[in-house]
């Protein structure tokens, strides 16, 4: 059995929640242990975390994190970091061990800016909005097999940087997806504020008018109650720019079917960038990624 059907097997689901046309169904699992690792809004808070360019020149599709605690540290696909010489998200989830230094593939998601605004990047509020996310990890899954890189196609990055913001009517002088967020934050809150974890969640279905969309699955409610948030704008950026109407709730049997079809699909196995081992999830409607530790 593989180890994605396998977990997906102990999830159950709670009731679904919706605002406007995103509906949202929460997955829960008992959690026994404390997560061994911290996350990277603990690691940076912490300072046993640093993240730069490769060096003064830089890298485009490469970043520098240095792991100076005891600890492991996850970093989450789709995680955007701002600052340095561009903003960057990164290209799948890592587990850096403790005390290292690790190469992270990382895509650029302001076009219009390489200079330095600051010494290193801090975490951002927000994840690449949700079909962002998806294009990205169809190429990571391309470039992993073909090649054996974990990059993406950085002008797709940009491309659908620039369709989401002409969708939306914002502008951004550097042409930085962080823009397209701030400019409209206030209606992405008012989603953001529909949905709240329960009890045990450790993972979430979403629906956009009516068809599921994706599904984000963490070991432990608390890293997964830490990202939720930004889960939340990924796919309300989204639906933003599918004229958001009240549309009724999606049947959680979309849902049952979306994993079901997760469950049965085919994936690759590769060693991971820092511990563990990497996931790739494919089919002809689906793409998809996990850390195995």
């Amino acid at each position: 059995m593989s180890i994605i059907k396998e977990t997906l097997g102990e999830i159950s689901f709670g009731s679904p929640q919706a605002h406007l046309n995103l509906t949202a169904f929460p997955l829960t699992k008992k959690s026994e242990r404390a997560p061994s690792y911290l996350t990277l809004h603990e690691a940076l808070q912490a300072k046993t975390a640093e993240i730069d360019e490769l060096s003064e020149i830089g890298s485009v599709p490469e970043i520098l994190f240095k792991n100076l605690g005891e600890a492991p540290v996850l970093l989450v696909d789709g995680q955007e970091l701002i600052g340095a010489k561009q903003h960057r998200i990164l290209n799948l989830t890592i587990l850096v061990p403790a005390k290292s230094t690790l190469v992270i593939p990382v895509s650029c998601l302001e076009a219009g800016r390489w200079r330095r605004s600051e010494r290193g990047f801090k975490e951002s509020e927000e994840f690449a909005f949700s079909e962002l996310r998806m294009r990205k990890a169809r190429a990571v899954s391309a470039n992993l097999y073909r090649t054996a890189s974990r990059h993406a196609d950085q002008a797709e990055v940009w491309d659908s940087i620039a369709e989401r913001s002409s969708d939306l009517g914002t502008f951004s002088r550097t042409d930085a997806m962080r823009d397209t967020y701030k400019q409209r934050r206030k209606a992405l809150d008012g989603y953001a504020r529909a949905f709240s974890a329960i009890e045990e969640q450790v993972g979430i279905v979403f629906a956009l008018n009516g068809e599921v969309t994706s599904v984000d699955l963490f070991d432990h409610p608390s890293t997964f109650k830490n990202v939720l948030p930004k889960l939340i704008r990924s796919q309300a950026l989204d639906a933003l720019s599918k004229r958001p109407a009240a549309t009724p709730v999606t049947s959680t049997d979309t849902a049952v079917g979306f994993l079901n079809r997760v469950a049965m699909a085919k994936i690759k196995h590769y060693p991971a960038i820092g511990e563990g081992e990497d996931v790739r999830i494919e089919s002809e409607d689906l793409v998809g990624g996990a850390l195995k530790v």
